[in-house]
């Protein structure tokens, strides 16, 4: 090979590196700055799980390596979800708190027992919520320390169950109805 050519391979060698580089430095500028890191663990979970989902031939098993890796690495630590959940179903009340699944999107299920004090600052002055809370449409946030998780890879369209050891909620501001959140 001649001069030139190695000059222009080493070129377009470092142009590569270059770009794909920006790239990865963009992708991580897209989370605004002051996001806390149990936020940043949800969107990372998110990244992967829709990575996975849509993945094609090797590249959906690779990303299930990735993703299964993840959920390894966050267990103990504190994810907290933005407020897209509908609580699915109070299954019972246990240790100061009621035992619940919330789902979004049927990607991600969390179960837990949700805290006896952000249940008191979800509900507010509206007693009578937890007997409607399943049919009122109120949008949660859910946050929690990681204990297990489940991988669904048996349907066409898996999803994640994370295991909380126990859950905080809050209340979002709006109602859900037919899919689209009011203010």
């Amino acid at each position: 090979m001649g001069i030139a050519v190695k000059k222009y391979l080493r070129r377009g060698f470092f142009l590569t590196i270059v770009l794909f580089s920006l790239a990865a430095g963009y992708r991580d500028n897209c989370l605004p700055q002051d996001i806390s890191e149990p936020r940043k663990n949800y969107y990372r979970l998110e990244e992967l799980y829709t990575k996975w989902n849509e993945g094609l031939f090797g590249s959906r098993k690779y990303y299930g390596r990735l993703l299964e890796h993840y959920l390894n690495g966050i267990i103990g630590k504190v994810i907290e979800t933005d407020y897209d959940y509908l609580l699915l179903s109070p299954e019972v009340a246990a240790d100061g708190g009621v035992r619940c699944i919330v789902q979004y999107d049927q990607w991600l299920t969390l179960h837990g027992v949700i805290n006896g004090e952000s249940l008191k600052e979800a509900v507010g002055s509206d007693k009578g919520l937890m007997k409607r809370w399943w049919r009122s449409g109120i949008l949660l946030s859910i946050s929690g320390k990681v204990r297990k998780f489940r991988i669904d890879t048996l349907h066409d369209r898996g999803g994640v169950d994370i295991y909380f050891h126990s859950m905080d909620i809050r209340r979002g501001s709006g109602i859900k109805k037919m899919g689209v959140q009011s203010q």
